[in-house]
């Protein structure tokens, strides 16, 4: 009955947000329409972009990019390919969002009885059920939805290979009947090949997840090193997770070393995201103070535009973002210890320059979220669940 409310909900919020006409695809319908008339993993610079508010660029070529990764797009490739750029194809993806959104409730479900208690975890799915920003996040093309399933999956799987080393994590996971495969669930050999393929299957979703976010690599290394040094863990099973992971990381890393002649591990958009936070006119934040976007600045944009096309043309772009981001911090390092400290309690908190996150709909909820939060923290503080 509550996956039933949840996909009457996000449903509805589709009838009412949705666009079926011309919706906004992001940077991640961009790249797949290019990489559909032949031009592979390309895009226009998405700050220069028109569908960003500004005026077009001088010439439409697009550039080869490695902004945006690619769990994402391959969505919208795959059903722009099979559709057409029309609106079947938009409906197609928006119902896409609304079973992702499911089995992401799903995963949710699973993981609070891992960590927590049948109870506690059917309160749980009820809360995300009916979590308007959730709800909302399906009638939109941002990835978030996709995100979600996929982080909620890779945990998920982590957290059986906990579980399965301990009493009471087995007992409630048998009780779910999700509980084949767990790591360390026997001592026979058969049971640890068994737990061998689950902590390799752990690695290669968590692989996917850095695909669709590339901060998940953060969170990928930290759940290494907890499987290692969990009571009775093992550093083979962290060593084996790791691995699997990087082995679906690389596909994506070699790709674009290739393509720029030069490393990118993951994206080229940090120090984009760098000067975003470390600039005179930022609060920090994605909005300026006066409620501006804060991507470019007039004299930045001029710099841009005076660039030659090139295949490495997205690198030149953050290299005068790294200039400008470097300047700023030297020359004025106080200020950029303030907006550090503003960052780090807008990241444990919310984006209060984003005028959007001041919206009733959206405040109270993200503060009851972040209330749970704590106190599920404090929870398995106290019990030494995790």
């Amino acid at each position: 009955m509550v996956l039933l409310l949840a996909a009457v909900l996000r449903v509805g919020g589709i009838a009412v947000y949705g666009d079926v006409e011309r919706p906004q695809l992001y940077e991640y319908g961009g790249i797949a329409r290019h990489i559909l008339a032949g031009q592979g993993y390309a895009h226009v610079f998405p700050i220069l972009h028109p569908d960003y508010g500004i005026a077009p660029r001088v010439w439409d070529d697009a550039f080869p990019t490695a902004f945006t990764m690619p769990g994402y797009v391959v969505v919208m490739t795959a059903v722009l390919g099979t559709f057409g750029d029309n609106t079947t194809a938009y409906l197609t993806l928006y119902g896409l969002n609304v079973l992702v959104a499911l089995l992401s409730l799903l995963e949710l479900y699973l993981l609070t009885v891992i960590l927590f208690s049948l109870r506690t975890a059917r309160i749980a799915l009820l809360l995300a059920a009916i979590f308007p920003p959730l709800v909302a996040s399906a009638a939109t093309f941002g990835g978030a939805v996709w995100t979600h399933a996929v982080m909620m999956g890779a945990l998920w799987l982590v957290l059986r290979i906990g579980a399965g080393r301990s009493g009471e994590g087995r007992a409630r996971l048998r009780s779910t009947s999700w509980s084949f495969g767990a790591a360390g669930d026997g001592k026979g050999r058969g049971e640890r090949g068994k737990g061998m393929w689950a902590v390799v299957l752990a690695g290669l979703v968590a692989g996917i997840w850095v695909l669709f976010r590339g901060e998940a690599l953060g969170a990928v290394v930290l759940i290494a090193l907890w499987l290692w040094k969990k009571k009775d863990g093992s550093f083979r099973n962290a060593g084996w997770y790791f691995v699997a992971c990087l082995l679906v990381v690389l596909t994506w890393s070699l790709r674009n070393t290739l393509v720029f002649d030069r490393v990118v591990p993951l994206t080229t958009n940090f120090w984009l995201n760098a000067w975003r936070g470390n600039n005179p006119a930022t609060t920090g934040g994605a909005f300026k103070s006066e409620g501006g976007s804060n991507w470019l600045t007039l004299e930045i944009e001029r710099e841009i535009r005076l660039l030659p096309p090139s295949h490495d043309y997205e690198l030149r772009v953050m290299d005068i973002y790294r200039e400008r981001t470097l300047d700023f911090i030297t020359e004025q390092p106080g200020h950029a210890l303030s907006l550090f400290l503003r960052k780090t309690a807008m990241f444990l908190t919310i984006d209060w320059s984003d005028p959007r996150a001041r919206h009733p709909l959206f405040l109270w909820p993200q503060l009851a979220l972040m209330a749970f939060t704590l106190a599920g923290a404090w929870l398995l503080a106290r019990q030494r669940r995790l």
